[in-house]
């Protein structure tokens, strides 16, 4: 009896809540970092995106990594993304004038949910982490040099070896089953 009691009331919980749901982009991510010389001065953004959501949502951006290279350039932090759209989050990154090549700093965003408390006694938000590195130098400064690439004929060998024996263990056993003949009967 609890059991169904509880499931009711997480049921009228959620039933409660339009779906809020929201992403954040960028021309940056891992593995994609951000290259910049000593000194240089970037200016890009994050994408916010509410496309699945059924309500507006509005999101309080904070800086968690990158405090000393990284300021919001728009007007306030928090930014209103309706159903269906997208919203742009600028800011600007300046590389520390003695950085060296190859030094590497991390930037992150967090995108908080701020809820409006209507009714409902309970406010549940979700927030999202976005990042990348800052990486001092040129992508050309940093390229890998490529591996030997392998040779596999031997494995080749072996499969078509492997292949030939099944075909003449097959070849063998059919010539050493006797062969019957069938008879009509009159």
């Amino acid at each position: 009896m609890t059991k169904k009691i509880l499931l009711l009331a997480i049921a009228i919980l959620l039933l409660n809540f339009g779906v809020m749901a929201f992403a954040v982009s960028s021309q940056y991510y891992d593995g994609y970092p951000l290259y910049m010389q000593p000194g240089e001065t970037t200016d890009t953004f994050f994408t916010l995106q509410n496309i699945a959501g059924t309500k507006n949502i509005t999101v309080k951006a904070e800086i968690k990594d990158g405090k000393d290279i990284l300021e919001l350039t728009d007007a306030s932090n928090i930014y209103k993304v309706p159903i269906g759209e997208k919203t742009k989050v600028n800011f600007k990154i300046t590389a520390p004038s003695n950085s060296e090549i190859g030094d590497k700093f991390p930037i992150t965003l967090t995108f908080i949910t701020i809820t409006e408390q209507g009714e409902s006694p309970v406010a549940i938000g979700t927030s999202i982490g976005k990042g990348f590195e800052v990486i001092i130098g040129q992508p050309s400064d940093f390229v890998e040099v490529p591996q030997e690439k392998k040779n596999y004929l031997w494995v080749y060998i072996v499969i078509g070896v492997i292949i030939l024996l099944i075909i003449v263990f097959f070849v063998i056993k059919k010539k050493q089953i006797p062969k019957t003949r069938f008879i009509k009967k009159k």
